[in-house]
């Protein structure tokens, strides 16, 4: 589970990571609740090789539930490099 304040994770390594398991569910420990945050689940084998994400948009007026994102269309505000999993500069 990865989460990016700014745009959709379009892979496990753009965003901050939360969680890496097999357990049926996760808390984000790290985030702050009145920051808006995309959130990505990825399942993954022992290559390791991932899937497309599951991703959702949440903020404290509405969550959203993204489908579809092409890598492409994500635009990075301001030329940002998306942010690797161990960097938590950004939050």
């Amino acid at each position: 589970m990865v989460s990016n304040r700014f745009h959709p994770p379009i892979s496990p390594f753009d965003g901050v990571k939360l969680y890496g398991g097999a357990d049926e569910y996760t808390y984000d420990n790290f985030g702050n609740p009145n920051i808006p945050a995309y959130y990505a689940v990825f399942s993954y084998d022992q290559v390791p090789m991932y899937s497309t994400p599951a991703l959702i948009h949440f903020s404290t007026e509405e969550t959203l539930v993204i489908e579809g994102v092409d890598q492409e269309e994500v635009e990075l505000q301001d030329g940002d490099k998306p942010q690797s999993a161990g960097d938590d500069s950004m939050r």
